[in-house]
C-alpha cells in the first residue's frame, strides 16, 4: 500500500512520561551534538511504502555509550512529495539545532529517542551570561532533573511549589551532564 496524500496519527495519542532515572537507564547513547541535516525518504516495508526522516547529528560529546563523530537517526514519519506520515510524539529537528539526546536502538525502533520528544533537549545560550542551558520539549527551561517525565499538570504543581522563593536558574549543560553521570553511578552500584 502506498500512501496517497497526507496521513496523520490519531490526535488521542498520548506519550507515557519517562522519569529521568529511567531515561538514563534505557538509553544506549546519551550525547550532545548539532543537527547537520534532516531529510526524508520513502522505503519499502513489505508491500508498503513508508516515510522515514534521517537526521544527521555531529557529536560534540558523549556522556553514555560510544558514537562516531557523526550519527544518523532514523525516525518514522516525514514528507516525500505528496506523501506525509506524521507520528505523534516523534521530535522534530532543524539544521543547526544544538541538542542533548537520549538514544535507544537507533534503526530498530520507529523513533530512537527515549520517551519520544522527552529524550530531546535543546541547548540554548543565555544572552546575558553566555551560559548554555537546557530547554525541554515544551519550550520551558529545565531547572531540575525531577521535572523530566512529569505530566504537565504535575509540572505546574512542581513549579508553583517554589512560591515564596525565587525560581531556580535554568540548568546548565555542565550540571545536566553531572546529573546524568551521578545517575549512571547510582544505577551501577545498585546492580
Amino acid at each position: 500500500m502506498a500512501f496517497a496524500g497526507s496521513i496523520y496519527a490519531s490526535a488521542g495519542t498520548t506519550v507515557a512520561p519517562v522519569p529521568f532515572a529511567q531515561m538514563v537507564e534505557k538509553a544506549d547513547l546519551i550525547m550532545e551534538g548539532t543537527v547537520v541535516s534532516s531529510r526524508c525518504e520513502s522505503r519499502l516495508r513489505g508491500t508498503n511504502e513508508v516515510v522515514f526522516t534521517l537526521v544527521e547529528i555531529e557529536q560534540q560529546d558523549t556522556v553514555k555509550g560510544k558514537a562516531a563523530k557523526t550519527i544518523t537517526l532514523q525516525c518514522l514519519g516525514g514528507s516525500v512529495g505528496s506523501n506525509t506520515l506524521e507520528v505523534i510524539g516523534v521530535p522534530k529537528f532543524k539544521k543547526r539545532d544544538r541538542v542533548v539526546l537520549f538514544i535507544q536502538k537507533n534503526g530498530i525502533q520507529f523513533c530512537p529517542i527515549v520517551g519520544l520528544y522527552q529524550g530531546k533537549f535543546n541547548l540554548r545560550t543565555d544572552p546575558a551570561t553566555g551560559r548554555d542551558f537546557l530547554e525541554m520539549h515544551n519550550g520551558q527551561p529545565l531547572r531540575n532533573v525531577n521535572e523530566i517525565g512529569v505530566r504537565a499538570e504535575s509540572s505546574q504543581f512542581f513549579r508553583s511549589s517554589t512560591i515564596g522563593s525565587p525560581l531556580a536558574a535554568p540548568m546548565s549543560l555542565v550540571t545536566f551532564k553531572e546529573e546524568i553521570r551521578l545517575q549512571m553511578a547510582r544505577q551501577k552500584s545498585s546492580q
